[in-house]
C-alpha cells in the first residue's frame, strides 16, 4: 500500500466508494429490483423536487409503509417469506446508507463485504465451528481523522482492502453495530436477545463457545452494540410495553426499532437508530450537519441512489 504522502486527496471518503458498491448490489438483487419502481415513486413523492435533511431522515418512519406497498398477496409460503425478508433488509440498508452519505460510517448488508478484521471479532464459534448468522447487517464507523479515508485508492487497490487496512490499524477507534432485520417480530425477537447476550455479557464464559478469532475481541472496539429492526407484519395492537416480544428486545444494547413512528415503551422509529445505536458521526446534530452538506448534490455526487 502506498504511503499517505504519495496519495492525493479526493472530495469524498473511501466509505462512500464502499457505499456505492453496496447500493448497486442491493438494486441488482432480483427481489429489490422488482420492488424498486414502486419504492422510487414513494421516495420521490415524499422528498419532493428538492430533497431536504428532514425529508430524508423522516423516511425512517415510513419504511413499513413503503415495504408494505410491494408485499405479495395470498398465502405466506416459504419463498414469499424469504423474499419479504430480503426486501425489508435491503430497504433498511438503503435508507441507513442514504442518511450516512459523506460520513465515515457505512452499513454493510453482506458479511463478506465487512472488513475481515471485524468479521473475525464478530465470529462466534461453537466447539470450533463458526455459528454466527450471515444475514445480519453490520454498521461500521471508521475514525474520521484517519488520513486513508480521504485519499484515493492506489493502482489496483480494492475498496475492501483499504477499509480492512484502516480497521486493522485503528481497531480501538472503530465503532460497530450489528443490525438484525426481520419482518416478523413475534417469531424472531428471541434471536437478537440471545445474540446480544452472547456478544455483550461481561466475562461470558462457556467452554463450548468462543467469541472472536485471531485475538480480535469486540471489547477492544471503541463501541459495539446489537440492534433489531422490524416492520412488523404482525398486528400492531399486539405490541404493548408488557408484551413478551417487546420485553425480549427492550434492553438490547443497540435498541429496538420499527419502520413507523416511535411508540413509547414499544419501539423507536428507525430514524432514531443513529443516536440510539451510535451509528454515524457522533450525535444526531452532527449527522444532520453531514446531510445538510450533501443533500443539495445527491443526484450529482451520489447518483447510485437513483433519486
Amino acid at each position: 500500500m502506498a504511503t499517505a504522502s504519495q496519495l492525493q486527496p479526493v472530495t469524498r471518503p473511501i466509505t462512500d466508494a464502499a457505499r456505492e458498491l453496496i447500493i448497486q448490489d442491493i438494486l441488482r438483487t432480483g427481489v429489490t429490483n422488482a420492488c424498486w419502481p414502486t419504492w422510487e415513486r414513494i421516495f420521490r413523492a415524499h422528498l419532493g423536487a428538492k430533497p431536504s435533511t428532514d425529508g430524508i431522515l423522516s423516511l425512517g418512519s415510513r419504511l413499513s409503509e413503503i415495504f408494505s406497498s410491494t408485499r405479495g398477496a395470498g398465502q405466506r409460503g416459504q419463498s414469499e417469506v424469504s423474499g419479504a425478508g430480503t426486501a425489508w433488509e435491503a430497504l433498511v440498508c438503503y435508507y441507513l446508507n442514504l442518511c450516512l452519505v459523506g460520513t465515515s460510517s457505512v452499513v454493510f448488508r453482506k458479511r463478506s463485504q465487512v472488513p475481515e478484521v471485524i468479521r473475525d471479532a464478530l465470529t462466534v464459534s461453537y466447539r470450533t465451528v463458526p455459528a454466527n448468522t450471515e444475514s445480519d447487517m453490520v454498521a461500521v464507523t471508521f475514525p474520521e481523522d484517519d488520513p486513508y479515508l480521504a485519499l484515493p485508492l492506489a493502482a489496483k487497490e480494492r475498496v475492501g482492502n483499504r477499509l480492512n487496512f484502516i480497521a486493522e490499524q485503528r481497531f480501538a477507534d472503530v465503532a460497530v453495530t450489528v443490525v438484525q432485520c426481520k419482518t416478523n417480530w413475534n417469531e424472531n425477537a428471541q434471536i437478537p436477545m440471545l445474540w446480544d447476550m452472547v456478544y455483550n455479557t461481561k466475562d461470558f464464559r462457556d467452554p463450548r463457545i468462543e467469541v472472536g478469532i485471531k485475538s480480535r475481541n469486540l471489547s477492544d472496539l471503541k463501541w459495539f452494540a446489537y440492534a433489531f429492526v422490524t416492520v412488523p407484519t404482525n398486528r400492531l395492537e399486539l405490541y404493548k410495553p408488557t408484551t413478551l416480544a417487546v420485553r425480549r428486545v427492550h434492553e438490547l444494547s443497540g435498541g429496538n426499532y420499527w419502520g413507523r413512528e416511535t411508540k413509547s415503551g414499544v419501539a423507536r422509529s428507525v430514524q432514531e437508530i443513529f443516536a440510539g445505536a451510535r451509528i454515524g458521526p457522533g450525535n444526531g446534530k452532527r449527522l444532520r450537519r453531514s446531510l445538510d452538506a450533501v443533500v443539495g448534490s445527491l443526484s450529482t455526487m451520489y447518483p447510485y441512489f437513483l433519486l
